[in-house]
């Protein structure tokens, strides 16, 4: 029995070339698979009994860019994965175990950003030991095939329990196959940060039946981040799968290849045996898309692609959103906010719903504005009473002027008898000021009384008959009766007396001593009445 030694020599098996084992696809159990990291050559075809179909026509989309407002969006963030696999494979023998020669695959997925410092997200599956080792006995079966050593049907008899018990080491004794994941972005895409292959860190993964992520680290920054749904995507919702097929490369220049997007709709929510929660959609998988992003009209990512199961129609599966977000978050990594739809403006808005967005310097400008208007209307305002308030003052200061220059209303002439009275009866007279008294009357044969008067109109002269007075009857004005026929006197002359030193005196003010004329009411020099 042989021990294990550091050149794992195989001294009777020889290998040509690695390359991708013919019967890698009868590792297929119960008719499902990962969507497993493709190798560089050609993918195998299904084993017997299984069939792979295009989905229906409608269903999904085939080429990069199906949706070009999303896919330019997207793109950028996308990057292709290449995982190199290097390791020995035991082959147990009665004498012990024969180790291969050192074997190499390289498989293919995707990767999308999810922070702007360079972490990318991917599918668990894609970096696992587990699978890293089913890849290496999958290629060393393979390459016995192609040197005859066993058939097909040889091959596909013991992949089964080559997986279980051959063992597959790195260089040391004991230790994992070696891993290298390098990512690159393709160049004839706007906004990429990785334009070279470059090795990137893995920071953490979970298996297959564990929820099937990968967290991993480029050294770079600037990076385009999708947004992580934070809810899981509902039934019927459609979605675009993001990814480098396998099956695209062979066919083009791998140097220049884009990535695909596929559509289709969400088909279900479904819970695995080992209780993973996952989302089974329509759009088409292949190999290579393996940890690419599947995204909801809006780019947020609502999964990692993780699996398909083959048949006649498309089931596949991508990761849980919310799963999927509740780990990222877990392992340090800043999420971008997520998308959200744009409000439909209405057809007919309200001037209440119609607001305008101004900055800071616009506010300031408009507050100052507002203050400036606000001062001059209560400025104005103020000047409008002031002068109101003076025109008043004004006005009632020249109205009391005019009032007091204003001559007094013209005395009664003269007292007037409205008739002959019967003896002893007071006699009904008008005073100088207009109102009506009574004097007892004269005896017979008296002479008439002499009616008081301050002020004449004209004086009178001696011997001439005064003009005929206003008569009142009662105390009333009015037109004086024709004198009875008895002869009694109805209207008395009056005889002023004859001039005196005092009547000439009164030609002087008796305010401010200014001479006046004879007839003159008031002085000419204050106003006063004479």
């Amino acid at each position: 029995m042989s021990t294990t030694t550091a050149t794992r020599r195989r001294p009777v098996l020889h290998r040509s070339a690695l390359s991708l084992a013919a019967v890698g696809a009868a590792a297929l159990t119960a008719g499902s698979l990962l969507v497993a990291p493709s190798a560089s050559a050609a993918p195998a075809a299904p084993p017997a009994g299984t069939t792979e179909t295009a989905p229906p026509a409608g269903t999904t989309g085939t080429t990069p860019g199906a949706d070009a407002a999303l896919g330019t969006d997207i793109e950028p963030s996308v990057v292709q994965l290449y995982i190199e696999w290097s390791g020995f494979v035991g082959i147990p023998d009665e004498a012990g175990t024969i180790w291969s020669d050192e074997v190499y695959v390289a498989s293919i997925c995707t990767g999308f950003f999810v922070s702007d410092t360079g972490q990318i997200a991917t599918a668990g599956h894609c970096v696992d030991p587990v699978e890293g080792r089913h890849s290496l006995v999958d290629t060393f079966l393979g390459s016995l095939v192609d040197e005859g050593v066993l058939t097909p049907d040889e091959a596909a008899a013991t992949v089964g329990t080559a997986y279980a018990t051959w063992p597959v080491e790195g260089l040391d004794a004991g230790s994992e196959p070696q891993r290298i994941v390098y990512a690159v972005q393709p160049k004839a895409v706007d906004g990429i940060v990785i334009e070279d292959p470059l090795a990137v860190q893995l920071v953490d993964y979970r298996s297959f039946d564990q929820g099937d992520t990968a967290l991993l680290k480029a050294d770079v920054t600037g990076s385009i981040p999708l947004p992580v749904s934070a809810a899981d995507p509902t039934n019927g919702m459609a979605v675009t799968s993001v990814g480098f097929p396998a099956s695209v490369q062979s066919v083009v220049d791998a140097s220049r290849v884009r990535a695909s997007f596929k559509t289709g709709s969400v088909s279900s929510q479904q819970i695995s045996e080992l209780g993973v929660p996952r989302t089974e959609i329509n759009a088409d998988l292949s190999g290579g898309m393996s940890g690419g992003p599947t995204v909801d009209s809006l780019g947020n990512v609502v999964g990692v692609n993780s699996s398909k199961i083959v048949g006649d129609q498309a089931f596949n599966f991508i990761t849980d959103a919310s799963d999927l977000h509740a780990w990222l978050t877990a392992k340090g990594v800043t999420l971008t906010a997520a998308n959200v739809p744009t409000p439909e403006p209405t057809a007919e808005p309200l001037a209440a719903e119609v607001t305008t967005t101004v900055d800071d310097e616009e506010a300031l400008a408009l507050g100052i504005g507002v203050l400036v208007a606000a001062g001059a209307a209560i400025l104005g305002g103020t000047v409008m009473v002031v002068l109101v308030v003076v025109l008043v003052v004004r006005r009632r200061r020249n109205a009391a002027r005019r009032a007091a220059v204003v001559p007094p209303a013209p005395l009664l002439d003269a007292a007037v008898v409205t008739s002959a009275p019967a003896e002893g009866r007071p006699v009904s007279v008008v005073d100088s000021v207009g109102s009506v008294t009574f004097a007892p009357a004269a005896p017979a044969g008296s002479p008439a009384p002499f009616a008081p008067q301050t002020q004449p109109l004209a004086p009178v002269g001696f011997g001439t008959a005064a003009p005929a007075a206003r008569a009142t009857t009662g105390f009333a004005t009015g037109t004086a009766p024709a004198p009875a026929s008895t002869g009694t006197t109805s209207v008395l002359t009056a005889t002023p007396p004859a001039p005196t030193a005092v009547a000439q005196a009164a030609a002087t003010c008796r305010s401010c001593g200014a001479p006046a004329v004879d007839g003159q009411r008031f002085c000419g020099s204050c106003g006063g009445q004479l």
